[in-house]
């Protein structure tokens, strides 16, 4: 399968959000937005994509690349707290030379929610392909700027392939307002390592580059293939459940998050609470 795919965009429908003023900054996420109820859809038939706006998604697809190429250990059921701090530590070189993160907070927020649901239901032989897009500050500037690429769950580690980083959509939509437009995005190949992307390593992060467009992050305690029909022996069941990396702090980290999702879970706290409270403590992380 290519690794481009066509999104038909309504420009006059983004113009909206765009031209409203000061508040345009997430335009594109207040015209959908994700919730945990539309994810649970979703994640229980996952067929098409699943947008929280008109271009950012996330969806399965045949990963494609060398046939002998080991499957990726998935379904995998990862926590949203160690997927958003693993998501955070991810940069880019802009060709302004400048360095960058790949996800700003605000598309962590959705990214985290949607890539969890999506890895939590694929295959050996499927990717997860995304599409984000969000403010990044650049010179001094903030623009909304997009990423594309695919991300995928083996050798113990979130593995994110990268086909296009920082590109302006917005500037696109803006200049073919009052039409629609067809979007190609390039959702990068294991193939071959996309030219124009140039992900940048954090080895003090524990972020390892693979090529100049595949970072991979190692994910602990919560990072592990769900149960398959094989159980698997009671020795190397334990080995998963109990790391011997899994530190006291990311354990309490991990509690914390959890219960705050029981008490949303519940209604004990409203969704305004719940995100608020979530910043929250993924700031402390």
């Amino acid at each position: 399968m290519s690794p481009r795919f066509r999104t038909l965009v309504s420009v006059s429908a983004l113009a909206l959000g765009l031209l409203a003023g000061p508040a345009h900054a997430d335009a594109l996420t207040s015209l959908f937005d994700l919730t945990p109820a539309k994810v649970k859809a979703w994640r229980a038939a996952p067929q098409g994509a699943l947008y929280w706006n008109q271009i950012d998604r996330v969806e399965l697809s045949q990963r494609g690349g060398p046939p002998d190429n080991a499957p990726n250990q998935q379904p995998a059921e990862i926590g949203e707290a160690e997927l958003a701090a693993a998501l955070a530590k991810l940069q880019y070189r802009s060709a302004r030379g400048e360095v960058l993160p790949l996800f700003s907070a605000e598309e962590i927020k959705r990214v985290q929610m949607a890539l969890a649901a999506a890895l939590g239901v694929a295959n050996g032989t499927q990717d997860v392909l995304f599409v984000s897009t969000g403010p990044k500050k650049e010179r001094g500037y903030t623009r909304t700027l997009t990423a594309a690429g695919r991300a995928f769950y083996a050798d113990g580690a979130l593995n994110v392939l990268v086909g296009e980083a920082g590109r302006d959509v917005m500037h696109e939509v803006r200049t073919e307002q009052g039409s629609q437009l067809t979007v190609n995005f390039n959702h990068g190949s294991r193939a071959e390592a996309e030219k124009t992307v140039a992900l940048v390593a954090a080895p003090q992060a524990g972020v390892t580059l693979v090529r100049s467009d595949w970072l991979r992050v190692p994910l602990a305690a919560q990072a592990k293939p769900a149960a398959t029909s094989a159980a698997p022996a009671a020795g190397a069941a334990a080995a998963v459940a109990q790391p011997a990396g899994a530190s006291p702090a990311i354990k309490a980290q991990e509690e914390r998050f959890e219960l705050l999702k029981r008490l949303h879970d519940k209604g004990l706290i409203s969704d305004a609470e719940y995100e608020k409270k979530r910043e929250e403590l993924l700031k402390s992380i």
